[in-house]
């Protein structure tokens, strides 16, 4: 699953943003500080509050309230093999809307949306903190409206056809497109210079990172336990690379708990007691821990929301973070920045400048085989093309 369409109305700087693109790879936000790129990676996160934007248009007068609510319009994608995994894995039962050939048989409809499914490629929804999914709908599907109507009961196994099984009277969150919004949300993850609270936590099983990557010492445990050889060596190798100081990591347990502890020194050494916790550790590190714990082991394709990774990481690092990233194409990547060497990237699949003009944050995608377009971004930030040209040495 990855963004195809995004807008956000009424939230922090931003007013009435008109809808953009987001394509699979690496989409790059850039723009001034405050300009509202982190107010847009916390939009795309689809667990945002309600803080509406707040400036001379929307209060022309000083205690005037606001009116309106906050919302994200979005659409997204899905392949047809991961969704057919997704419905035998996940929702197992869904229902979908009477088609409208109303004329038809219940057995005839379900035969025809059974036979159409497989062929679902993009649902449109829209968040709002009171909602929070006021609507849903698949594009193109060959059923009714949105409505708390009779519905088509399916049911699914991993890798077979959806299964038409009767009629039902279902409250329209039943329907497939909210289920699959559902699955949506839970596969967006976003990344921040900030010290997470995830050195310590109660002792579980699951391989499920939380969203807030509160529990990462938690599956970090478990890819060892069942990985060691295999996906935590790979983990391992791509934390060196970006951190190299890090020789290893434990995730030792004491009373019902787990830490995570990072080892400066060669672990045959056997010197647990130099051993850093992760609770004490550098801001960012406990970012880049959960980040390259979801790139190494998700099964499927996850949006992975970056704030300023500049701003946590140094060059060479980030640098490396991003052949890392890149070298995992199926994910989708968004990463705000004013950093030159991260738009630097031939890998950059989409440009989106943010701006703030008079008090309302604005969204506008740039041509990267436009030099003059390019190179407006690059002024605004306060850097030139020799800043991303600029040669090695000169003969």
């Amino acid at each position: 699953m990855r963004f195809t369409k995004f807008s956000v109305t009424n939230f922090r700087s931003f007013r009435d943003c008109p809808t953009f693109d987001l394509t699979p790879g690496l989409n790059v936000l850039v723009g001034q500080n405050n300009a509202g790129k982190t107010a847009l990676l916390d939009a795309l996160t689809l667990k945002f509050g309600p803080e509406p934007h707040r400036s001379i248009r929307t209060v022309p007068t000083a205690g005037v309230p606001i009116s309106g609510e906050s919302r994200a319009d979005f659409s997204f994608e899905i392949e047809p093999a991961e969704l057919l995994r997704l419905l035998g894995e996940s929702v197992r039962t869904f229902f979908v809307p009477v088609m409208t050939r109303a004329e038809s048989s219940p057995e005839i409809q379900g035969a025809a949306a059974a036979a159409w499914l497989p062929t679902l490629r993009t649902v449109r929804a829209r968040y709002s903190p009171g909602g929070p999914i006021v609507s849903a709908a698949v594009i193109d599907a060959p059923w009714g409206g949105d409505s708390d109507e009779r519905s088509l009961r399916f049911e699914a196994e991993i890798d077979k056809p959806p299964r038409y099984v009767g009629v039902h009277n279902v409250d329209k969150r039943s329907h497939l497109p909210y289920a699959l919004v559902g699955l949506f949300t839970q596969r967006v993850y976003l990344f921040r210079a900030e010290r997470r609270a995830a050195g310590d936590c109660p002792m579980g099983g699951s391989d499920v990172l939380a969203g807030d990557a509160g529990n990462l010492p938690e599956v970090l445990n478990s890819l060892h336990s069942r990985f060691a050889a295999g996906r935590f060596a790979k983990y391992l190798e791509y934390v060196r690379a970006i951190l190299p100081t890090i020789k290893y990591i434990t995730i030792p347990s004491s009373g019902g708990s787990l830490k995570i502890l990072l080892w400066n020194v060669d672990p045959r050494d056997d010197r647990e007691d130099l051993a850093i916790p992760l609770s004490v550790s550098g801001t960012g590190i406990g970012q880049i821990l959960a980040l390259l714990y979801v790139v190494v082991t998700a099964q499927y394709p996850h949006v992975i929301l970056i704030d300023e990774p500049n701003s946590f990481l140094h060059p060479g690092a980030l640098r490396k973070l991003l052949e890392i990233l890149l070298s995992h194409p199926q994910h989708q990547y968004i990463v705000s920045t004013h950093s030159p060497l991260v738009f630097n990237s031939p890998s950059v699949t989409t440009l989106l400048h943010v701006r703030l003009v008079d008090a309302e944050s604005d969204v506008q995608a740039i041509n990267l085989k436009k030099p003059n377009e390019l190179k407006s971004v690059l002024a605004d930030v306060g850097a030139h093309l020799s800043n991303i040209y600029s040669a090695n040495s000169i003969l």
